[in-house]
Parts: C-alpha cells; sequence; structure tokens
C-alpha cells in the first residue's frame, strides 16, 4: 500500500498514479486534498489516472478519522 500526498505542495495526480504503479502497490490512499482552503488537491484527476496508469491498485479515499486497516492476501 501506498499513501500519496495530492496537493499543491505534494504529487498531482499522474505523478502519484506513476508512483502506485512504479511501487506496485495494491491500494492507494490519497490524502491532503481538501484538507485546507489554500490546498489543491485534485482527487478525481488522481482517481482518473489511476484507472488509467495503474489499473491494478485500488483507491480508497477515506474520510477524516477513517480507519484503513490493511491486510495481506
Amino acid at each position: 500500500a501506498v499513501r500519496v500526498q495530492l496537493d499543491r505542495d505534494g504529487l498531482d495526480g499522474a505523478e502519484a498514479a506513476r508512483l502506485t504503479r512504479d511501487t506496485g502497490a495494491r491500494v492507494v490512499i490519497p490524502s491532503h486534498f481538501w484538507m485546507f482552503a489554500e490546498h489543491d488537491g485534485d482527487l478525481a484527476g488522481f482517481l482518473t489516472a489511476c484507472r488509467q496508469i495503474a489499473p491494478d491498485a485500488r483507491p480508497v479515499v477515506m474520510t477524516q478519522g477513517e480507519r484503513y486497516l490493511y491486510r495481506r492476501q
């Protein structure tokens, strides 16, 4: 699994999708999008890029405070 930071100081959607693909992650959790008013993370763009660039990865979009438990298959 990999966590990607989607905002002006992190990665854009295509960069995050390439990182996901290049690391072979099966799960990707985007973070920091819309966290602050000045952040301009594009969640929809990331999800689209993931489908195109890293189709084997499963994006998990979480709400604030939500937990995710990753279990090996």
